[in-house]
């Protein structure tokens, strides 16, 4: 298969991922969950990172040191797939499971920066080792810092320096 052929597989790839994570939001029921659906999205990129393509994580390994030409093949998806994340928290965040006062681009850069991250340290293969998870076990405890944060408010002393 040539270079290019192998290209276009592949963002055919990842086009069915992005409509794979569209298609579970749209499984949800409705009226919807926001937590489910940001969830979904969460464990089905987790999961097309680590089971679907090594091509993935080797794209989000070294798409910022290509030359602007190879970046250009791929700028169109990522940037679909960026859209398809904005609208699933925009959505949340217009019917108040979001807070008001976060940006929605940011919040999507930081989510997603951090989830691509995880192919850097992350391996699903010593899952069962003392200390270490499976990929679900991790998706499920990602999903929770993402959505519900690491502080428990209620019994979180206070620092006597205001709100952050």
């Amino acid at each position: 298969m040539q270079g290019s052929d192998r290209g276009r597989g592949t963002q055919r790839r990842v086009k069915r991922s992005a409509i794979r994570c569209q298609c579970s939001r749209s499984e949800v029921r409705f009226p919807c969950d926001h937590h489910t659906r940001i969830a979904t999205a969460i464990w089905t990129h987790l999961d097309f990172l680590f089971k679907a393509s090594e091509f993935t994580s080797a794209n989000i390994r070294s798409y910022g040191m290509l030359p602007n030409h190879f970046r250009e093949r791929h700028r169109g998806i990522r940037h679909d797939y960026g859209r398809l994340w904005d609208m699933i928290l925009r959505e949340a965040q217009q019917d108040g499971a979001i807070r008001s006062d976060i940006k929605i681009v940011p919040l999507r850069q930081v989510m997603l920066g951090a989830l691509n991250w995880t192919v850097e340290w992350f391996d699903p293969n010593k899952a069962g080792v003392e200390g270490y998870l499976s990929l679900p076990e991790f998706s499920g405890m990602l999903i929770k810092l993402l959505l519900e944060g690491i502080c428990n408010r209620e019994t979180a002393p206070s620092t006597g320096q205001g709100t952050p």
